[in-house]
């Protein structure tokens, strides 16, 4: 069986979608199931195989995780600012020394 005749099913909140395998085995992942699960072009992913399926699972970024990762702890602009100044004022006593 060629790559070209070869078929990956996505299975997606209930939405099964039929994707090619073109050259060099790449699949493309629809739009609307990469956007919901935050991969992007340049993203990372882990491939796992479950028995005889192909799991794809995306490895969140840092910019993904901080605006739509869960929220485990508050801070406050000022309290960002003031340790911005504390960590810019250490440097600054290390060069001077």
């Amino acid at each position: 069986m060629s790559d070209s005749n070869i078929l990956v099913w996505c299975i997606f909140m209930g939405l099964t979608v039929e994707v090619k395998v073109g050259k060099k085995r790449t699949i493309v992942i629809p739009k609307a199931i990469a956007e919901s699960l935050g991969i992007v072009e340049g993203g990372k992913v882990i491939l796992r195989v479950e028995k005889d399926k192909l799991v794809i699972e995306p490895i969140p970024n840092a910019i993904w995780l901080a605006l739509h990762g869960e929220k485990i702890a508050k801070i406050s602009w000022r309290e960002v600012e003031e340790a911005s100044i504390r960590e810019q004022e250490k440097m600054h006593w290390r060069i001077k020394e």
